[in-house]
């Protein structure tokens, strides 16, 4: 990789290093939500910055690359409304990587789990892109996010509990398969241009600034390379 790559992955691994060491010690208490996660295994050591890392020693850096596993991330709680329960969402997280045309793009997919009323879970997707460098008219050459329903084209749902493609219903009766949620448009535009940035964007999105100012801020102190590597100017949220 160029000195340009190893910066930006350097920059993609402190961001991520520091979202998973927000969540350690961090428990679950639904059944439904621990049982959910039990079909996605961990990547590697749970800790998704240190296959970052191997990736960028190793592997074909041209084609994209998957981090075998996924990342449980950080809970987060939503205020409910006119009375309701708040509710908590838990995201799964899946990264895949590549170098192209002289920059390291990224990719993550990140589903929100939470329990119904009723105990099942549902999934909720989205992916996270670096520019797209075709030029085709579908293409988006700039960082961008859009609904997605499942990890990959063809793959498997997100519904509880049978993750299976949404050919049947609930009674094992067979339904039309329709989507209903846009996969290709709208791609809402982000305000990142690097790795690093796009990972950043993925916590804010999530969490809001005041919580992923406190997930940065407590690794920013004790590494004083972190801001240097993150970019102060795109972390002016953090302060001083």
């Amino acid at each position: 990789m160029s000195k340009t790559e190893v910066k930006e992955l350097a920059k993609l691994q402190a961001v991520v290093g520091a979202w998973y060491q927000a969540g350690l010690g961090d428990t679950t208490k639904s059944d439904a939500a621990a049982e959910f996660r039990t079909l996605f295994p961990a990547i590697g050591n749970g800790d998704p910055s240190s296959d970052l890392k191997a990736w960028g020693r190793h592997g074909n850096k041209k084609a994209w690359f998957p981090l075998e596993g996924y990342f449980s991330a950080h809970p987060v709680t939503t205020p409910g409304r006119d009375g309701a329960d708040d509710q908590t969402m838990w995201p799964l997280v899946s990264f895949q990587l590549r170098e192209h045309s002289g920059a390291l793009q990224l990719m993550i997919r990140v589903v929100l789990c939470a329990v119904g009323p009723d105990g099942r879970v549902d999934g909720w997707g989205w992916r996270f892109d670096s520019a797209d460098h075709d030029s085709g008219d579908n293409s988006h050459p700039y960082a961008h996010v859009q609904h997605i329903t499942n990890w990959e084209p063809g793959s498997q749902g997100f519904r509880w509990p049978r993750l299976a493609p949404l050919t049947e219903d609930e009674d094992a009766h067979p339904v039309e398969i329709r989507k209903t949620t846009p996969e290709t448009k709208p791609a809402v535009p982000l305000a990142c241009n690097d790795a690093g940035g796009l990972a950043v964007a993925v916590m804010l999105s999530i969490y809001g600034a005041t919580r992923t100012a406190q997930m940065l801020k407590n690794v920013a102190q004790a590494d004083p390379q972190f801001y240097l590597l993150c970019g102060r100017d795109k972390l002016e949220f953090l302060g001083d």
